[in-house]
């Protein structure tokens, strides 16, 4: 009978907590919010205490979205401070200056640097006069006779402020001087 006693007991302890349902079913399925923890159960009432939970770990990153239209410009900055002035450049070589004349064959000047002259002294022969201070250093008179068959027969000039010329004829001829550098 012993045996029976503890039997029963056992039956019963198993069906207690079915007799606990006789007035409906509890619910037995509760939870938080999302991105909540269960904290604790309060049993007199049924409700749960919840707290927030720890971030989850982010998920994989999705494909990049289409491009969006572009901004507005923005307001343009203050100017900037002045720049170093720069190193001065070397010299540039002196001389190089030029004079020029035209002659006909009379010797009359039609057009030439101011201050030049034409004179014809004889048959061929022509005296050009460059003004005093033109040149700081010698300068080489170049001409170029442009009466047919015309040659240049001879050449006197200090480098500076005259040349003769004798050609083999009467001729107009083009008339340069030009500094020659150091």
């Amino acid at each position: 009978m012993r045996h029976v006693a503890i039997a029963l007991l056992i039956v019963a302890a198993i069906l207690a907590p079915s007799l606990a349902l006789a007035d409906g079913p509890k619910p037995t399925f509760v939870e938080c919010p999302a991105g909540q923890a269960i904290q604790g159960i309060n049993f007199k009432t049924g409700s749960l205490a919840c707290v927030q939970g720890p971030a989850s770990p982010p998920g994989p990153a999705g494909p990049p979205g289409p491009q969006g239209p572009p901004g507005a410009t923005g307001a343009t900055g203050a100017t900037g401070a002045t720049g170093a002035t720069g190193a001065t450049g070397a010299t540039g070589a002196s001389g190089g200056l030029t004079v020029g004349a035209v002659a006909n064959q009379a010797g009359t000047l039609l057009f030439g640097t101011e201050g030049v002259t034409v004179t014809k002294t004889g048959t061929g022969s022509y005296h050009i006069t460059i003004p005093a201070g033109t040149f700081e250093v010698p300068a080489m008179p170049m001409f170029t006779g442009v009466t047919n068959g015309v040659t240049v027969a001879g050449l006197t000039t200090d480098f500076f402020t005259f040349t003769d010329i004798l050609f083999s004829a009467d001729a107009a001829f083009t008339f340069t001087m030009t500094e020659i550098k150091p």
